[in-house]
């Protein structure tokens, strides 16, 4: 296990050429390598990045588990009717869901439900999915200092983040 982030970047960066040989062979690609260098960098470092900002997440399974619920469809009927928050994975077919850990307390968070029909959500864009989640978690000075939406929801205070998600529900589907 590499020890400091040079060791780690050498040790990636190795792994990295030696993998693209194995598919390349002989041939090489049109896209200049420093831009496929940034690519694969940027491809690696964004599932990381959403969850340090919107983690951690579950699956259907643990979303059951965390509800009581008897299966995986009936946490993607709540996702359908918008009673759970479901984050559409890229590239999923048939569509694929992580569920954050933060919405749950043995039920789904009082207030959620409410708050993402009006902040416009809609299960079906991956887009919306994660644009609430990440504006959830994020700190809002209008709600405080250092105060999140979600704060306010689980604090059982739902009033001020209402005119929010409104707000948001209209940059959504400008």
């Amino acid at each position: 296990m590499p020890t400091s982030r040079d060791q780690y970047l050498s040790i990636a960066a190795r792994a990295f050429a030696d993998m693209l040989r194995k598919i390349l062979g002989d041939s090489l690609p049109l896209t200049p390598p420093e831009e496929l260098g940034n690519r694969a960098a940027l491809s690696v470092t964004a599932g990381a990045r959403w969850s340090e900002l919107v983690g951690p997440f579950t699956d259907a399974a643990g979303a059951a588990a965390s509800l009581g619920l008897v299966s995986r469809q009936a946490v993607s009927q709540r996702v359908s009717a918008g009673t759970l928050l479901g984050l559409r994975l890229a590239g999923h077919r048939p569509a694929s869901y992580v569920f954050p850990l933060w919405q749950f307390e043995g039920t789904v968070l009082d207030h959620l439900p409410e708050i993402l029909k009006l902040a416009a959500y809609d299960h079906r864009d991956a887009v919306t999915g994660w644009t609430i989640a990440s504006w959830l978690t994020t700190t809002d000075e209008r709600l405080g200092p250092d105060t999140k939406p979600i704060d306010r929801l689980v604090a059982d205070d739902p009033g001020p983040v209402r005119a929010l998600a409104r707000e948001l529900a209209l940059e959504l589907t400008a």
